[in-house]
């Protein structure tokens, strides 16, 4: 809390800008996990590879030499599409529960 808000605000405001505060860095915190968790999909045989974050973004792939001369440009494409799906439902998944689980403690302090 700043001097200002220190010196101008009632006791009761300095309470609820402090749980405030609070919560926006339980949130930055949940924030930094969903962007931080990983996990990845594998093609059957594995020669493609996908890893995606909590929010379903793909933040690498991985595609093989032997991939691109054993499968025609169609099953290369399905089996990339399929990967990558794969691995991005997977971190959504991780994330839902992340934030699923995420209620502040001093949140009842608002209302």
């Amino acid at each position: 809390m700043d001097e200002i808000e220190r010196e101008f605000l009632s006791p009761r405001a300095k309470e609820v800008l402090g749980t405030l505060y609070s919560i926006r860095d339980e949130g930055a915190a949940l924030d930094v996990a969903v962007n931080n968790a990983r996990e990845e999909s594998t093609s059957p045989d594995g020669t493609i590879w996908a890893c995606a974050d909590g929010q379903g973004f793909i933040r690498a792939l991985v595609i093989d030499d032997e991939a691109i001369r054993d499968y025609s440009a169609e099953e290369l494409e399905d089996l990339i599409s399929d990967v990558m799906i794969e691995a991005s439902g997977r971190g959504q998944a991780v994330g839902e529960e992340l934030v699923k689980d995420f209620v502040p403690e001093n949140f009842a302090n608002l209302v």
